[in-house]
């Protein structure tokens, strides 16, 4: 399991749950082996400049690693610990 730390950031992430975003963080491995994670900054993708040759297409991705790399809102699960 990941825990997020929910702090501001945490929030404003929620308001953006329709959008890719790039989350840079802090991530600590706890003695049951879940991870914490403490949001320290995001983008969102579509700010981003990317080059065409550094996006790898669906077409290129071998269907199994497609698979396993697919997220599923609906069976996402996600915690949050506040203080």
């Amino acid at each position: 399991y990941y825990f997020v730390e929910k702090n501001a950031l945490w929030d404003e992430l929620v308001d953006l749950w329709q959008e890719d975003v790039e989350i840079t963080g802090i991530v600590t491995e706890e003695r049951d082996g879940s991870k914490r994670v403490l949001i320290t900054s995001y983008e969102i993708l579509d700010e981003i400049n990317y080059d065409d040759d550094d996006i790898l297409g669906y077409d290129e991705i071998d269907d199994g690693l497609h698979d396993d790399m697919y997220f599923d809102e609906e069976e996402a699960e996600v915690q949050y610990l506040t203080y």
